[in-house]
């Protein structure tokens, strides 16, 4: 069960199952509800961030409102990027789920989360490769 605290803070889950990344509600109102958003990874510090964007960004990722209206998070199926985040050697396995907290810079817009400080929703016992993503 989720505390009061952690509902306030920044949070982002890794599906690697179903090559999914879901964005708590609460993570895109931090940046003030924007039609646009980029997921950045940085593979040496082994960061995610995510930021308000706009359309001419062919980066940016549009955020359609109307997924909100069935649960909490936003969704994005994304099997490109998370092939590139599996490259980054932060001990994650394929069939699994993770969580991460992040941490809100308001100067700078953008809110961060550390690839190595997840916590595993869900462990899956499937074996998965890399075809699989």
């Amino acid at each position: 069960m989720m505390s009061r605290e952690n509902l306030c803070q920044p949070i982002l889950s890794i599906d690697l199952k179903k090559s999914l990344i879901r964005i708590h509600r609460n993570t895109l109102r931090l940046l003030g509800d924007p039609d646009y958003i980029q997921l950045l990874i940085n593979p040496n510090s082994k960061m995610i961030a995510i930021k308000a964007g706009d359309k001419r960004d062919y980066l940016a990722h549009k955020v359609r409102k109307y997924r909100f209206e069935t649960g909490y998070s936003y969704e994005l199926y994304c099997k490109d990027l998370l092939q590139t985040m599996m490259t980054v050697d932060c001990g994650w396995e394929y069939g699994n789920i993770f969580r991460l907290y992040g941490q809100f810079n308001s100067k700078a817009g953008v809110i961060q989360f550390s690839m190595l400080e997840t916590s595993p929703s869900m462990q899956q016992n499937t074996e998965w490769s890399e075809q699989t993503l």
